[in-house]
């Protein structure tokens, strides 16, 4: 009777260990294993009438400067000092601006085909991704995401993707101060 017992505490503990292993191998790496579709409350292929409707109008857009010293780079248009006749939809680049962040979307064919967050200050303004948030180091974004990677080096900032998941971080200083999800079908620019 005494070695029932232990024999069916001893399982009992086990399988209890194996399912809490199995839990925090679950919560630490899915992330590695599967395309991230949704962030800061918004899904890849969200068109402009649901995204206005979910978020609201944007604070500002984006417009790629095409002629003059500027050409290339990109304006940001508060959403009251649109040029006449142009309306919202005419953008492919919305951003909502918060405390101490901005949401960057960015569309094709009026499907959101971006999603990222930059923070100001690195205080975790944004919404965390996979357990990442700004403000966290370089070591932590590799412990949790891996070293399976792209990365590539632009002024002073880091930028550090994942492709296969569609995820992309960007760091100054080895902090995280950019978040966000990208169609993989699309080759990812960065809106900023």
């Amino acid at each position: 009777m005494l070695r029932t017992l232990c024999f069916a505490a001893l399982t009992v503990t086990c399988l209890v260990a194996v399912i809490a292993g199995g839990i925090y191998a679950w919560s630490r790496f899915a992330i590695l294993f599967f395309e991230q579709t949704e962030y800061a409350g918004l899904r890849l292929g969200t068109t402009m009438a649901q995204t206005k409707h979910v978020k609201g109008v944007p604070t500002t857009v984006l417009e790629v400067e095409r002629t003059g010293e500027w050409q290339g780079w990109k304006t940001m248009i508060a959403i009251n000092e649109l040029q006449k006749g142009k309306e919202l939809e005419d953008y492919n680049e919305w951003s909502y601006e918060g405390i101490g962040h901005r949401i960057a979307l960015v569309f094709d064919k009026n499907k959101v085909i971006a999603v990222e967050c930059y923070s100001e200050d690195r205080l975790g303004r944004c919404p965390a991704l996979g357990g990442i948030r700004d403000g966290d180091s370089e070591q932590e974004l590799f412990r949790k995401f891996g070293h399976r990677n792209t990365i590539s080096v632009h002024g002073f900032r880091k930028m550090v993707r994942y492709p296969n998941v569609g995820a992309v971080f960007h760091l100054a200083q080895e902090t995280v101060f950019m978040l966000g999800i990208n169609d993989t079908r699309y080759k990812y620019k960065a809106t900023d």
